[in-house]
């Protein structure tokens, strides 16, 4: 008998330090849950240079035209795509992608709302840039 009574105690003490950690942990996912994220735009692509062929490893940056110290960062990967988000709601973005041995190149984009908006860029090779400006 004392050993039912002894194991129901233990039991109880089990169980209400499994509530107390419920209430501790579960409360503070609960309210990481009711924060919704800001809806979001997305400013995708693919650069290429002048030969067809996508570049990888191009930095590429977006920055509101109103904010321009805030520049959002990304790198095209293997198939020269990049995607940034940005926040939903009218905007101007510029859209600036350089990389080494290739003269920058940049785009203006309009943001309406959550929506994706797709820039392709184009690189010349440093030679080809020099060629530019010699027939200008």
């Amino acid at each position: 008998m004392a050993n039912r009574r002894e194991f129901a105690r233990r039991g109880q003490w089990q169980l209400a330090f499994l509530l107390l950690l419920l209430i501790v942990f579960g409360g503070s996912v609960s309210a990481k849950k009711k924060q919704a994220a800001a809806p979001q735009a997305l400013v995708a692509g693919t650069v290429f240079h002048t030969s067809g062929g996508s570049l990888r490893g191009v930095q590429v940056i977006v920055f509101d035209e109103a904010r321009p110290k805030k520049k959002l960062r990304s790198v095209t990967d293997g198939r020269g795509e990049f995607a940034v988000r940005v926040p939903s709601g009218e905007a101007h973005y510029v859209v600036r992608a350089s990389a080494k041995g290739f003269v920058s190149a940049e785009k203006k984009v309009r943001i309406y709302g959550m929506e994706k908006v797709n820039v392709n860029l184009i690189l010349l090779s440093q030679k080809q840039g020099e060629k530019k400006q010699g027939e200008k």
